[in-house]
Order: C-alpha cells, then structure tokens, then sequence
C-alpha cells in the first residue's frame, strides 16, 4: 500500500514544522513512563487504591513491574517487525491504539488482575508506538538539531513525572476510587496528543524507497531536509543503497547483530547504554528518596509531594539543558562527564549513609539528600535525553526500528530486574550497596571511551560508516568520494 503513498495535501511543508510534528508525536513514550513511574508511586500512598485491590508486597511489585513486562513482551514479537514492515506511521497508530485500551482497562479495573492486564497492554503499546517514532525522528529530522530534539523528546520523562504529581496531589481528596482512577485516566491525554499530531506527520523516507516509492521519499527528503530536488534525488539514491539487504534482515533482525565487527560493537553499546540506564543508578536513588526525606524531618504527604515536585523540575530543566549540549560538547564526552560524576556522587552518598543513616543528624540528611540532587543532576544531563538519541543513530539503517526494539528490550529487562532486585539488595547491605553501585560504574568509563562512537551533527551515513565503512552501490563500482561529496554538500547546507 505505501508503493502508492501520497503525501497529503495538510502537511506542512516546512521542515521547521514536521520537526515539531515530529516531536510531538515521539514525546509519548518517554512522557508516558514518567507519568507512569510517578502516578504508580504516588498512588501507593492512597488507602483508596491499596484497599480496594488488597494489595501486598508482591502485587505492589507486580503492578510495578506490569509495564516492564508488556514492553519486554512487545519487543520480541512485534516491534522489532512492524514498523520496517508496515511503515512506522502505522506502527504508531497500533501502539497508540493500545496505549488507549490499556487505559480504559487500567482505570476501570475491578481486580488486581484486570489492572495487570490492563498495565501490561499499556507497556506493550507504549513500546511499540516508541520504537517507530525514535526511528521515525532519527530519519526526518535534520542532523543539525538531530541531538537537540531527539534529546528533548525523552526529557519529557521529568515533564510526565511532574505532571503525574500534581494531577495526583489534586485528586487525593476525591470520593471513592476516584482518586487513583481519574488519574489514569488522565494517563490517555498524551496518546490523544500524539494521535493529533502524527495525521499531519509524514511517512519516513527510508521506509519509502525500502518499499520502492522514490517520488515519495524524495518529497519528503525535500521538505524534512531543507535541501532542493536535485540534493533530494542525490541522498534518496545514497539512501537506496541502504536496503540491498533489507529482507535478509526482516527475517532475523535481531540475529544479524552478532553478525559483522559492526553490529557487535553496536549490540555492545545497546547493551551497556541500557545497563547504565537502569542498573546505573537512577532506581535506586529514586528508592532510597523516600527515606531520606523521612529521616530529614519530612514526614507529611503534602511536603514529600512538594519535595518530589522540585526534584521532577529540576530533572526536566537539566535534561534539557543536556539535550542543548548534545551537538556542542558531543552525546560521548557528555556520557562520560556523567558517569564520572555520578560514580563520585555515590560514592560519597555511601559515606554519609553510613554516617547518617540512623536519621540522628538532620544536617548529615539534608546533606544525603543533596547528594542525591547531585546524583539526578549528572544522570538527567545525558542519560535520559541519550535513551532515546542514541540508539536510532547507531542502528543498522535497513532494520533501524529493529536496533530500537532490541535496545528497548535490553533496557525493559533490565528495568524489570531493577523493580524486584534494587530494592531488597539495598535493604540486605545498606550504606554498602551505594559502593558496589559507584564501584561498577566505574567500569564503565573505559567502555564509554574506547567503544562508544561520536555522533555529534553526523548524518545517518556519515554514522553507519563508522561501523561498517561506506558501502557501494551494486550498480556502481565507484569509490566513495562521491558519497562524501554529497554528505558534504547536504551537511554545510544543514549548519548554514
């Protein structure tokens, strides 16, 4: 069906717009799991809601845990498939899809098992609606602000998170089960937001000529890119030598990453991003959070709500501020600068939990709070914009939703075995588990430096040469400097 797509008449032209459309419809997944993350958290402290679901220790870390189990779920069957398949506009339609009956089945749940069912359905489509439009932003938006936006995107996971806590905080009072159900509701609003905005989105240019329409594809090339048609036709045939191999990938996309120097070293970095991204830290800071605020003399619901607020602010602010930074310091160099600072951080957060931990001392509290902020501060400036830049730049461009599905499968695993394990080992060791965290942190420094590759105002082909050398068309036996005399022309056109 997409042999014969058209570009409809109602989207725009302007490549400043689709960047926006763009935007809009990719900000669900990310602004979802902090929506999520923070109404689960907060809705635990209602009677209302662990009442009427009798909850205990398991299903509290079963309805957690839900979500995790939906994406993991979503990964290894579909998402990998669809969105190289069917176009990543449809893959986004289904995943939205889902998100809604998630949400209408998660906010009128009668049983705890209605209510997983409902939570894995809404991580099953959330997952598939992100892998698309991380594939479908890395190929339309230009290298330019690539970073930046890319960036942004995920940073939306502080502006769920706030916005989570104050929906909750003004629906604490209400009568009955309304207090948890109204804001899962409220959960719906960001799929409706996304379901806007990707009607008046594009279809990405590499599926396009994937499926043979090349008018199409240079259409949207001329919109998206800024470029004239000549340019347009010049990285459309670039681009086409991209899917020589497309339908030995559809078949086992996952597989073909242990094939090749290339795809090893991106499997590995998947691997390690994902490890950082879940295990590195940011749950357990999050976990102990609660605790400290208890030991510091916070005590009340309202004030922790208050204290959560700004620690949600102050997430958004500077993950944004490291998106800005991504194509100025480089998405590598910033990796590192975290990594550094956050094993530091534990490190002397360790020291005064050992100290303080038994909540004598409010200023050795108030201080281990601060650490924390601290801790927040150097994870959110490049790892939650990174989570979603990232892994669409370095994927393969023949199967690049299923590079994303594979690195949302790693992360999810990981989030997974965060939600049940973090928890009790902390419990288990204390002071001393923020040591063995800072400890193996630390290992990843060199892996950042040696193995992770530099990103920053690259063009997707510009990127895959990196890992695989320039590939040749086989109609064509010429070297390749008239592929990077074109990537030239169209990058100096895209920083002028």
């Amino acid at each position: 069906m997409h042999e014969n797509y058209k570009i409809p008449f109602y989207v725009p032209k302007s490549s400043l717009a689709i960047t926006c459309l763009v935007i809009a419809t990719a900000i669900i997944h990310p602004t979802v799991l902090g929506y999520d993350s923070m109404m689960m958290g907060s809705i635990l402290n209602l009677e209302s809601y662990t009442d009427y679901f009798d909850l205990t220790t398991v299903t509290i870390g079963l309805n957690t845990a839900g979500s995790w189990m939906g994406q993991i779920l979503s990964c290894i069957t579909v998402s990998s498939y669809l969105g190289d398949w069917v176009g990543r506009r449809f893959a986004i339609h289904l995943g939205l899809t889902l998100n809604f009956i998630g949400v209408i089945l998660q906010s009128s749940s009668q049983n705890i098992a209605m209510f997983v069912i409902a939570r894995m359905i809404l991580g099953a489509g959330t997952s598939i609606a992100h892998v698309s439009a991380a594939s479908l932003i890395t190929e339309l938006v230009r290298p330019k602000v690539r970073g930046f936006v890319m960036g942004i995107c995920f940073a939306c996971f502080g502006l769920g998170s706030i916005f989570a806590s104050v929906v909750t905080f003004g629906t604490r009072n209400l009568q009955g089960n309304w207090s948890w159900r109204v804001p899962s509701i409220i959960q719906g609003v960001f799929a409706l937001i996304a379901l806007i905005s990707l009607q008046f989105t594009p279809e990405s240019p590499h599926y396009l000529l994937s499926k043979g329409n090349r008018a199409a594809a240079v259409e949207v090339i001329i919109r998206s890119q800024n470029v004239d048609f000549e340019e347009a036709c010049k990285l459309a045939d670039l681009y086409s030598v991209q899917f020589v191999e497309t339908q030995r990938f559809f078949l086992y996309p996952w597989l073909e990453y242990l094939k090749g120097s290339g795809n090893r070293r991106r499997l590995f970095i998947f691997l390690s991003q994902a490890f950082i991204t879940e295990l590195g830290g940011s749950s357990v800071g999050s976990y102990f959070f609660s605790i400290l605020l208890a030991s510091a003399g916070v005590t009340g619901t309202t004030e922790k709500l208050q204290v959560t607020i700004v620690m949600g602010v102050w997430t958004l602010l500077v993950s944004c501020l490291g998106a800005y930074f991504f194509d100025r310091i480089g998405r590598r160099t910033q990796a590192l600068i975290s990594m550094i600072g956050m094993s530091a951080s534990f490190f002397v957060l360790g020291g005064l939990i050992k100290k303080f931990g038994s909540g004598y001392s409010k200023s050795g509290s108030y201080g281990a709070v601060a650490v924390i902020f601290i801790f927040t501060g150097f994870y959110s400036f490049t790892f939650t914009p990174l989570t979603m830049a990232y892994p669409g730049e370095i994927s393969r461009p023949e199967s690049r939703c299923s590079g994303v599905s594979l690195f949302t499968f790693m992360n999810s695993s990981f989030g997974l075995v965060s939600s049940f394990v973090l928890p009790i080992a902390m419990s288990n060791i204390g002071w001393k588990f923020y040591m063995v965290n800072a400890g193996y942190n630390i290992i990843f420094i060199p892996i950042i430096y040696f193995v992770w590759v530099e990103t920053k105002k690259l063009s997707l082909i510009e990127i895959e040469a990196i890992f695989d050398g320039v590939r040749d068309s086989p109609e064509s036996t010429d070297d390749s400097s008239e592929v990077e005399e074109i990537i030239g022309t169209v990058e100096q056109k895209n920083i002028d």
